[in-house]
């Protein structure tokens, strides 16, 4: 279910990767997924993208929630957070 609204949609800083609104999982998929591989590996991103991939297999509220606070945390850690 790529196409699940996230509860909360995030937006990075005008010079993040991430200034375009993110407000599905399937586009919070494509987004880490366009970050280096480096950036990628980094635990607060890999944690994200563990997150999301985990509610396309649980489909459930709380896997939803956990994918979108763990998103927020990994633009909170980059500084890419309003």
């Amino acid at each position: 279910m790529p196409d699940t609204k996230l509860p909360v949609p995030v937006r990075g800083k005008m010079n993040s990767p991430f200034r375009k609104l993110v407000r599905t999982i399937g586009e919070a998929i494509d987004a880490v997924e366009e970050l280096p591989e480096a950036k990628r590996n980094e635990a607060h991103w890999h944690d994200a993208q563990e997150k999301l991939f985990v509610y396309l297999e649980a489909h459930t509220d709380q896997a939803l929630t956990e994918a979108n606070v763990a998103l927020q945390r990994a633009l909170t850690t980059e500084k890419w957070s309003d």
